[in-house]
């Protein structure tokens, strides 16, 4: 009875680690590996280096 706790246990475990797992790829665009942010984009330190708004 014990192991079969531990089974059942394991297995939720498992499936719920698979399930979270699964969103994380929403887009085709990430799916096919393709970063959605541009390659020459500024770092937010560039625009903003001392965190000053406005």
């Amino acid at each position: 009875m014990k192991k079969q706790k531990i089974y059942l246990f394991t297995a939720i475990i498992a499936i719920i680690a698979i399930f979270s797992l699964l969103p994380g790829c929403s887009t085709p665009q990430e799916r096919s590996g393709v970063s959605p942010i541009p390659f020459n984009s500024p770092d937010p330190s560039d625009s903003n280096p001392f965190g000053v708004t406005f």
